[in-house]
Protein backbone atom coordinates (compact mmCIF):
# COMPACT_ATOMS: atom_id res chain seq x y z
CA UNK A 1 0.00 0.00 0.00
CA UNK A 2 1.39 3.50 -1.08
CA UNK A 3 1.38 6.28 0.65
CA UNK A 4 -1.27 7.96 -1.48
CA UNK A 5 -3.51 4.75 -0.75
CA UNK A 6 -3.67 5.88 2.76
CA UNK A 7 -4.10 9.67 2.37
CA UNK A 8 -8.16 8.76 0.44
CA UNK A 9 -9.80 8.23 3.92
CA UNK A 10 -13.50 8.65 3.39
CA UNK A 11 -15.40 11.57 3.98
CA UNK A 12 -16.38 12.36 7.72
CA UNK A 13 -20.06 11.88 6.72
CA UNK A 14 -19.55 8.60 5.15
CA UNK A 15 -17.40 7.17 7.62
CA UNK A 16 -18.69 3.40 8.45
CA UNK A 17 -20.69 3.72 5.09
CA UNK A 18 -21.39 -0.38 4.56
CA UNK A 19 -20.04 -1.67 0.96
CA UNK A 20 -20.85 -5.06 0.31
CA UNK A 21 -17.98 -6.46 -2.13
CA UNK A 22 -18.68 -8.90 -5.02
CA UNK A 23 -16.10 -10.84 -6.11
CA UNK A 24 -15.14 -14.12 -6.54
CA UNK A 25 -11.37 -13.98 -6.94
CA UNK A 26 -10.91 -14.45 -3.05
CA UNK A 27 -7.29 -13.03 -2.89
CA UNK A 28 -8.90 -9.70 -4.81
CA UNK A 29 -11.91 -9.31 -2.06
CA UNK A 30 -9.60 -9.85 0.72
CA UNK A 31 -7.01 -6.83 -0.18
CA UNK A 32 -10.12 -4.46 -1.24
CA UNK A 33 -12.17 -5.47 1.80
CA UNK A 34 -8.98 -5.31 4.16
CA UNK A 35 -8.21 -1.83 2.13
CA UNK A 36 -11.78 -0.68 2.69
CA UNK A 37 -11.72 -1.46 6.45
CA UNK A 38 -8.46 0.61 7.07
CA UNK A 39 -10.32 3.27 5.56
CA UNK A 40 -13.00 3.00 8.28
CA UNK A 41 -15.62 0.91 6.25
CA UNK A 42 -17.57 -1.32 7.21
CA UNK A 43 -17.42 -4.47 4.65
CA UNK A 44 -19.58 -7.64 3.85
CA UNK A 45 -18.48 -9.92 1.38
CA UNK A 46 -19.91 -12.14 -1.50
CA UNK A 47 -18.00 -14.97 -3.69
CA UNK A 48 -20.71 -14.88 -6.22
CA UNK A 49 -24.15 -13.49 -7.02
CA UNK A 50 -26.00 -15.55 -5.04
CA UNK A 51 -24.12 -14.44 -2.06
CA UNK A 52 -24.87 -10.78 -2.61
CA UNK A 53 -28.79 -11.21 -2.93
CA UNK A 54 -28.80 -13.44 0.20
CA UNK A 55 -26.96 -10.47 2.08
CA UNK A 56 -29.86 -8.44 0.56
CA UNK A 57 -32.70 -10.77 1.70
CA UNK A 58 -30.76 -10.82 5.19
CA UNK A 59 -31.77 -7.48 5.94
CA UNK A 60 -28.02 -6.39 6.21
CA UNK A 61 -27.85 -2.34 5.36
CA UNK A 62 -25.73 -2.07 2.03
CA UNK A 63 -24.68 1.82 1.19
CA UNK A 64 -22.89 0.89 -2.04
CA UNK A 65 -21.98 -2.00 -4.18
CA UNK A 66 -18.47 -2.67 -5.39
CA UNK A 67 -19.08 -5.85 -8.12
CA UNK A 68 -17.54 -7.91 -10.25
CA UNK A 69 -18.76 -8.57 -13.57
CA UNK A 70 -17.56 -11.46 -14.34
CA UNK A 71 -19.13 -13.80 -11.62
CA UNK A 72 -19.65 -17.65 -11.58
CA UNK A 73 -23.62 -19.06 -11.55
CA UNK A 74 -26.12 -17.97 -13.02
CA UNK A 75 -25.81 -14.50 -12.82
CA UNK A 76 -23.47 -11.96 -13.44
CA UNK A 77 -22.21 -8.19 -12.18
CA UNK A 78 -24.48 -6.79 -14.46
CA UNK A 79 -27.84 -8.79 -14.03
CA UNK A 80 -27.07 -7.99 -10.33
CA UNK A 81 -26.72 -4.58 -10.90
CA UNK A 82 -30.33 -4.70 -12.50
CA UNK A 83 -31.39 -6.71 -9.73
CA UNK A 84 -30.56 -4.78 -7.11
CA UNK A 85 -31.28 -0.98 -8.89
CA UNK A 86 -35.40 -3.03 -9.01
CA UNK A 87 -35.30 -2.87 -5.23
CA UNK A 88 -36.69 -0.06 -3.35
CA UNK A 89 -33.94 2.21 -1.75
CA UNK A 90 -31.00 0.39 -3.85
CA UNK A 91 -27.81 1.25 -2.75
CA UNK A 92 -25.46 2.64 -5.61
CA UNK A 93 -23.51 0.12 -7.92
CA UNK A 94 -20.21 0.64 -9.07
CA UNK A 95 -18.97 -2.15 -11.63
CA UNK A 96 -15.55 -3.87 -12.08
CA UNK A 97 -14.15 -5.91 -14.91
CA UNK A 98 -10.84 -6.37 -16.33
CA UNK A 99 -12.14 -7.08 -19.89
CA UNK A 100 -13.85 -3.45 -19.78
CA UNK A 101 -17.86 -3.23 -19.48
CA UNK A 102 -18.92 -5.13 -23.04
CA UNK A 103 -22.60 -4.52 -23.06
CA UNK A 104 -24.28 -1.16 -23.18
CA UNK A 105 -25.69 -0.01 -19.59
CA UNK A 106 -27.08 3.27 -20.60
CA UNK A 107 -25.80 6.82 -18.54
CA UNK A 108 -21.75 7.71 -18.39
CA UNK A 109 -19.70 4.37 -17.64
CA UNK A 110 -17.38 6.49 -15.68
CA UNK A 111 -20.05 7.15 -13.05
CA UNK A 112 -20.53 3.29 -12.49
CA UNK A 113 -17.52 0.94 -13.40
CA UNK A 114 -14.21 0.69 -12.82
CA UNK A 115 -11.33 -1.07 -15.19
CA UNK A 116 -9.01 -3.69 -13.48
CA UNK A 117 -6.68 -2.96 -12.67
CA UNK A 118 -7.03 -0.20 -10.70
CA UNK A 119 -5.33 1.48 -7.89
CA UNK A 120 -6.87 1.07 -4.62
CA UNK A 121 -7.13 5.39 -4.08
CA UNK A 122 -8.83 5.40 -6.84
CA UNK A 123 -11.31 3.27 -5.41
CA UNK A 124 -11.61 4.92 -2.70
CA UNK A 125 -12.08 8.13 -4.59
CA UNK A 126 -14.60 6.81 -5.93
CA UNK A 127 -16.56 5.02 -3.35
CA UNK A 128 -16.64 8.73 -1.40
CA UNK A 129 -18.00 10.30 -4.75
CA UNK A 130 -20.62 8.03 -5.20
CA UNK A 131 -21.70 8.07 -1.35
CA UNK A 132 -21.96 11.38 -1.50
CA UNK A 133 -23.82 12.13 -4.40
CA UNK A 134 -25.89 9.63 -2.80
CA UNK A 135 -26.37 11.47 0.02
CA UNK A 136 -27.09 14.25 -1.41
CA UNK A 137 -29.97 12.81 -3.40
CA UNK A 138 -31.58 11.77 -0.21
CA UNK A 139 -31.37 14.85 1.27
CA UNK A 140 -32.60 16.91 -1.81
CA UNK A 141 -35.94 14.09 -1.01
CA UNK A 142 -36.12 14.91 2.41
CA UNK A 143 -36.24 18.78 1.17
CA UNK A 144 -38.75 18.11 -0.39
CA UNK A 145 -41.15 16.27 1.79
CA UNK A 146 -41.03 19.42 3.79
Amino acid sequence: MTSSDRDASPAKDIHRSIVLIVEDEILVRAAIAEYLRILGYEVVEAADAGEAVAVFASGEPVDVVLCDVDLPGGMDGISLARWISRRHSAPPVLLTSGRGLGCATGGNPDDFFIAKPYRLSELARRLRVILESSNRAGDDSQDDNI
